[in-house]
């Protein structure tokens, strides 16, 4: 396991790090450029590099990957705040905290 990752878990689970992991994430390409990802690969090439770049340059301690260009999910309306009421967090044992 990397050190980045260990450390981002132990921060996960509540223990002690030396200070707050930090991640961003941006769109790489365009919004005009979003849903043509599979009939276009320079689109795809654009945001791969993109990827490559911010990592080598702003070298965070974990990443979230954007799919630009491969879908998009409608949202036809936002639920009641109530459906959101009975929503746990992950347990820090949870296999999606564990990796």
């Amino acid at each position: 396991m990397s050190e980045k990752k260990e450390w981002v878990l132990k921060a996960f689970k509540g223990e002690k790090v030396d200070r707050v992991p930090v991640g961003f994430w941006h769109h790489f390409t365009s919004e005009d450029e979003w849903l043509h990802g599979f009939s276009n690969p320079v689109i795809i090439e654009k945001n791969i590099e993109g990827h490559k770049r911010f990592i080598r340059e702003v070298q965070p301690d974990f990443i979230k990957l954007m799919s630009d260009g491969y879908f998009a999910i409608q949202i036809q309306r936002l639920p009641k705040t109530n459906h959101f009421k009975n929503w746990q967090p992950f347990n820090h044992s949870d296999q999606i905290m564990l990796g």
